[in-house]
């Protein structure tokens, strides 16, 4: 039962009787997704951020209702998981900082396994495991490469592309990829200024260059450097640099930090917004006399907000989809 991004709840339903009951019924809100039966059907597991900060990877026995944390190890967003129809392996995919990695559990040796390494940093989805669960399957795609079809090899570790997406004409190795970085904002978090992050794509010439905001729909929405051919067109044909920042109430990052901007305190990833603008300002790198601000949902709504607000500071902003 989804109540919103930040409550659900996980039942257990009779087939015969048609009685359910809650599992992991917990006091206070929690996010809870991706439930799979263990293959010996005396446990669940699923991801939740119960008891913390972060989406994590658990198991609970339905029957004494005991609780044991899989991924505890990492200080990250569990995002997706999937079981071998044999109950042998379990793969999951965590969120490090926008970046995905893949994780691997051999249920029956109760160990992780270290998976060959991905062809560069992005984006996994889709995972499946084969009928006989010797092979697993998921898509990746990077700042420098279209989506394609993995297949890891279980017994051997052996990672194949089962295709190769083209990008037309262009060359691949012209595409720009963004560095993670880092800018204080308004209010202070213990006894040190709140810094946020974002992603920067800058074009190969030397600067200044006009800057491009580009701001993620949501809120609840991160912005991860998949691949994306619109920022690659804005950079390297146009010589703009493209920030793209994970204001406050972004998820990824824990859920206190999703609740920054929730109900009177929305209007603070505004001021995020703002700070934003003060940080470019001191980046010799960056024309701060031609910005202009775009995005798409909630982000086309900051972006007409930053028009309203800093509108001396702002050369143009484009809201795609806006309130």
């Amino acid at each position: 039962k989804s109540v919103s991004s930040a409550e659900s709840h996980l039942y257990l339903v009779d087939l015969v009787t048609g009685q359910k009951r809650e599992l992991d019924a917990l006091p206070g809100k929690a996010s809870i997704k991706d439930a799979r039966f263990a293959r010996d059907g005396q446990g669940v597991y699923y991801i939740s951020d119960a008891d913390g900060e972060f989406k994590q990877l658990r198991w609970i026995n339905i029957f004494t209702g005991q609780k044991t944390t899989l991924s505890g190890q990492i200080p990250w967003d569990v995002d997706a998981l999937t079981i071998s129809r044999d109950g042998r392996y379990l793969a999951y995919i965590s969120n490090e900082g926008g970046v995905d990695k893949l994780n691997l559990l051999d249920l029956v040796a109760h160990q992780d396994l270290l998976p060959p390494r991905l062809p560069s940093a992005g984006l996994l989805g889709d995972l499946d495991f084969d009928a006989d669960g010797k092979r697993l399957a998921f898509s990746f795609a990077a700042t420098n490469q279209p989506r394609d079809a993995y297949v890891l090899d279980m017994d051997t570790n052996r990672l194949t592309a089962w295709t190769h997406s083209e990008a037309g004409p262009v060359d691949p190795a012209k595409f720009v990829s963004p560095r993670l970085v880092k800018f204080p904002t308004f209010d202070r978090q213990g006894l040190r200024p709140r810094e946020l992050l974002a992603y920067v794509y800058e074009p190969a010439a030397a600067g200044p260059h006009p800057v491009l905001i580009w701001l993620e729909s949501g809120p609840d929405r991160q912005f991860r450097p998949g691949f994306d051919p619109w920022i690659q067109y804005v950079v390297g044909e146009l010589g703009f640099a493209v920030v793209a920042p994970n204001l406050r109430g972004t998820p990824g990052y824990g859920k206190s930090y999703l609740a920054l901007d929730q109900g009177l305190l929305r209007e603070d990833a505004i001021k995020d917004l703002g700070a934003l603008l003060v940080w470019l300002r001191g980046q010799s790198r960056f024309d701060a006399k031609h910005v202009i601000v775009s995005g798409s949902d909630y982000g086309g709504y900051l972006a007409l907000a930053a028009l309203v607000n800093f509108g001396d500071r702002v050369l143009g902003g484009v809201a795609f989809a806006g309130i």
